[in-house]
């Protein structure tokens, strides 16, 4: 037998004794905790549905032509099919510098001309997209903004 092993069975022989006072103090405190905590929870769910409604104007059209393109463009030069296409295609989406997109296109694809090119229309159009995203988002920003400013009270000092 252990040394641990002597240690679990005391442990588990001797229940712990709590004090009645202890209880109802600590079943107050983890009251005020859960309700701390659910309003938390409910504020970033109102957060959530805030950037919902925000992307909401992003085209998904636009963007799955985007994808469809990358992925069937990614599926012809794969010739080894060592890649997963579409898990490369969402992590190259996500990679911000072009230097590093071409670096990882260069690594899972080769260095062929035919890679090169992709690389540069890979980031050409995924520009476009970004900005036509953003002129998207633009517009719904500015309508919540005017909506906030319209439910502000305006305080008028009179001397």
């Amino acid at each position: 037998m252990g040394f641990w092993d002597e240690a679990v069975k005391e442990a588990v022989q001797q229940p712990p004794q709590t004090k009645k006072g202890n209880t109802q103090k600590n079943n107050k405190g983890n009251a005020n905790l859960s309700n701390s905590l659910s309003g938390r929870t409910s504020k970033k769910v109102d957060e959530e549905e805030k950037l919902l409604k925000l992307f909401q104007g992003v085209s998904k059209s636009q963007q799955d032509t985007f994808m469809q393109w990358c992925e069937q463009t990614l599926h012809t030069l794969n010739t080894a099919n060592n890649l997963d296409v579409p898990t490369f295609a969402s992590f190259l989406k996500e990679v911000d510098s072009p230097y590093e997109v071409h670096d990882y296109i260069r690594a899972y694809l080769g260095d062929t001309p035919e890679s090169q090119d992709f690389a540069k229309q890979f980031l050409e159009r995924r520009a476009k997209q970004n900005a036509n995203q953003l002129k998207q988002a633009l517009p719904n920003q500015q309508q919540a903004k005017q909506q906030q400013q319209v439910r502000k009270p305006k305080l008028i000092f009179v001397i």
